[in-house]
């Protein structure tokens, strides 16, 4: 389950970001990580933390109810 959750998360951030930007670059400004920690989020190898999920969110504009799925509920997990 969390494998999937970091799989979608990445995938939202790869469609909301241009095509020219670099994710990995990205998502160190937004959290304020090394270049290799980037990295090992974006292989898998560490999960995102529920706190870095919501921030990348935030500073992205993302929904994180499509991160995890919710698409058809009227009201939002995460509003």
């Amino acid at each position: 389950m969390k494998e999937e959750l970091n799989i979608n998360l990445i995938k939202a951030i790869q469609e909301i970001l241009p095509p020219q930007v670099n994710i990995a670059t990205r998502i160190m400004e937004i959290l304020e990580i090394g270049k290799e920690a980037s990295y090992r989020r974006l292989r898998n190898e560490v999960p995102f933390t529920f706190y870095e999920a919501a921030l990348i969110a935030c500073k992205l504009g993302l929904s994180l109810d499509q991160v995890i799925g919710n698409f058809g509920s009227k009201t939002g997990v995460f509003t």
